[in-house]
């Protein structure tokens, strides 16, 4: 995790646009093999010819949509179990006696998972209610997690370093009590 390895998200992010105005694109890198949102606009094109071709019958397109949007689903639910398992943990924290870090990231893995069943959802819901020829472009959700995850990193970076700077001066705190010498009476 970043956070733990004590460096701020915001200096990542001057330092990624730094390299990124150094290197660019990196055109004898990406003649080789295509950029990533390449990639993924490549993905939602194949997809979207695929199973939304013209040539198809409506209750063909309209099958499609529906396996799509049961995959879409599928895939909110994966993270909804996630979230489900961490609220469990979440309220038995008492009984598993999590720490104050413990019980933080309990709670932010809860927020990442809550978001990451969100966007899938969110497309799906897109893919229902668009029209069948615009539905291809509920894919397009997809690239939200870049920046919604990248906030909540942030976010949650922000809140966990006094946590930690916390934990590390209680275990010092503790190492040192145990070095003491003893005495008897």
């Amino acid at each position: 995790m970043i956070a733990s390895a004590g460096l701020d998200p915001l200096l990542i992010l001057i330092a990624g646009l730094a390299l990124d105005a150094l290197f660019g694109d990196m055109p004898a890198v990406f003649r080789r093999i295509p950029h990533p949102v390449v990639l993924g606009g490549r993905a939602i094109a194949f997809f979207d010819r695929k199973l939304n071709r013209e040539a198809r019958g409506e209750a063909s397109r309209r099958e499609r949509g529906i396996v799509t949007v049961i995959m879409l689903v599928g895939g909110a639910a994966v993270f909804g179990v996630f979230v489900l398992l961490y609220q469990h943990a979440w309220r038995l924290r008492d009984g598993l006696e999590l720490d104050a870090l413990e019980r933080y990231d309990t709670r932010s893995a809860m927020v990442e998972n809550l978001w990451m069943a969100a966007i899938p959802a969110a497309s799906a819901l897109l893919a229902a209610l668009l029209p069948l020829r615009l539905v291809g472009a509920a894919g397009w959700a997809y690239f939200l997690y870049a920046p919604v995850m990248t906030i909540v990193g942030m976010r949650e970076a922000r809140g966990r370093r006094p946590l930690e700077v916390a934990a590390k001066q209680a275990r010092a705190l503790e190492a040192a009590a145990d070095a003491a010498p003893r005495t008897t009476p």
